[in-house]
Formats: C-alpha cells, structure tokens, sequence
C-alpha cells in the first residue's frame, strides 16, 4: 500500500504543498503568499483537503523543508509540520533546501541566497551533497555555472551562468519517499528546529577559518 505524504516547502519561494505519492499526486499547489500574511500554510491545506474530499487520517507521514531559508517562511512550515505531526502521531520527515535543490540539479553547485549580499552554497555529484554547506559572498564562488531556485542580481555573477530550478511536487514527494523508507524521520516531531538563513553554526565556522 503506497504511503500517502503531505510535503510542504516554505524556506524558499514558491510555497508549494502537496499530498500523495511520488506517481499519484492527490494535489499541488504552489503560489507566493504576501508578505503581510505568510502563515496562510494551515488554511490552504484545510481547504484543499475540504475540496477534494479527504480527511487528515489518510495523512501517513509529513515532510517539511525545515531550511536553510527565510527566517518567517521556515519558522512556519516547520512549527505547523511538527505539530500537525504530533497531534496526528505520525512521521515527521526534514527535508534540507540544498540537498532538494541537488536532486534536482545532480551535479553542479547549488545556490540560495543568504541575505546581507552572501550565499549558501553546495557541490552536488550524482544528486548527492559533495562538499559541505558554505555561507560566502559572490566573490568567493567558483563555479562557471551556478543553480538556483531564486532570482539573483546576475550583475553581481559577471562570467557565469546562472540556471533557475523550479521544485516540483513529485520531486519532493520523491525525497521524502526516500528518507521515510530510510528511516531519517525525527523520532521526536516537537524537538525539529528550523535552519534559517545564515544560520549561525555555519557563520560561526565561516569565521573562524
């Protein structure tokens, strides 16, 4: 019997949620809420459950993009995730923005922006994370070729190419197929803390290099 997973990815814009599986999708929706209302997750997973008819018991497992990302965007997803999780007492599923973004790139250096002019980035080979996560400023990146979910200031890239990656609903529904078989689910759902932007583990080690 096929898993049925609520995904959801506020971190980094477009806010997309979606149920199902990775090969039947019961529905997607993906938009850019206001700023002035960005806790709107809750709400617009009540009405798509209302309008197609489907109660929150046929939930077996939810996925959070739990960052790095905006500060308010992830903060929501992931304290909405966890205590949908609880309430519901089923698996609770992290899911890191880099890490999606590679799967869908495979090989090539991922790109978020990180505010204050920097940016994380991470080397991908086969769809798998090749380096660690960096917090850096444009000077210090490399790479000819650079993918991205946001739009950047390509002014400050002079002489590389920069490939937008849009996330789709079975890509993440994919991923958290995965890590669900796999056993990288958070044995405690209430204890998932969000990694926003320029989180301070990796400032604190960029710093210290």
């Amino acid at each position: 019997m096929d898993t049925n997973i609520l995904a959801i990815n506020n971190a980094f814009p477009p806010t997309l949620i979606t149920f199902g599986t990775s090969k039947v999708i019961h529905f997607a929706v993906r938009e850019n809420p206001p700023r002035s209302t960005p806790n709107n997750i809750l709400f617009v997973i009540e009405k798509l459950f209302k309008a197609f008819s489907t109660d929150l018991s046929k939930i077996d497992a939810i996925s959070v993009v739990n960052g790095p990302g905006s500060f308010t965007g992830t903060r929501v997803s992931v304290v909405e995730a966890k205590i949908m999780a609880y309430a519901l007492s089923i698996p609770l599923v992290p899911i890191n923005s880099m890490e999606l973004i590679g799967t869908i790139v495979k090989n090539g250096t991922v790109l978020l922006p990180a505010g204050r002019n920097e940016f994380f980035t991470a080397e991908f080979r086969n769809g798998k994370m090749n380096s660690e996560i960096e917090c850096v400023t444009p000077d210090k990146i490399q790479a000819e070729k650079i993918y991205t979910p946001q739009p950047v200031k390509e002014e400050i890239f002079e002489h590389k190419v920069i490939t937008f990656v849009k996330v789709h609903a079975e890509e993440i529904l994919e991923l958290s197929e995965e890590k669900l078989k796999s056993g990288n689910t958070c044995a405690m759902p209430l204890s998932l803390n969000p990694i926003y932007l320029r989180s301070t583990n990796i400032l604190f080690k960029k710093r210290n290099k």
